[in-house]
């Protein structure tokens, strides 16, 4: 069980030339679940490859959790960077997972889904996933 992070970006103003305006958007920031580091959502045609590249991006709308909840900046970096587990992981771990900071579990790097391992609590992944 997990909780989904999205960042809501209102429309931007219209041109008063050609009115044309920029539509509204929703990027997905990541996802948080129980025993692992945050899957940090990356968006290289956007240039968000990294956490430090989401911190100025967060602050163009609103952020959400998937239940509809506002949830400021501050908690939102708590969330991806204050992780850690006390509960322990067995020795026979999933093949896609391997033994990470604070007692977590993240994904291995297979350059499709997960492309990165950031250098806190946080793996970097380049594809859609819930």
């Amino acid at each position: 069980m997990g909780t989904n992070y999205y960042l809501d970006i209102p429309a931007g103003p219209a041109c008063p030339t050609c009115h044309h305006q920029e539509p509204s958007k929703t990027l997905h920031i990541g996802k948080s679940s129980g025993g692992w580091v945050f899957a940090l959502r990356v968006y290289p045609e956007l240039g968000i490859n990294t956490l430090r590249d989401w911190f100025s991006v967060l602050t163009e709308g609103n952020i959400r959790d998937e239940y509809g909840s506002f949830v400021p900046m501050f908690k939102m970096i708590s969330v991806i960077t204050d992780r850690y587990w006390a509960h322990g992981h067995p020795d026979n771990l999933d093949p896609h997972a391997e033994h990470g900071p604070n007692g977590l579990l993240r994904n291995r790097v297979d350059g499709t889904h997960c492309v990165g391992h950031g250098p806190g609590t946080y793996d970097y992944f380049a594809s859609d996933f819930s």
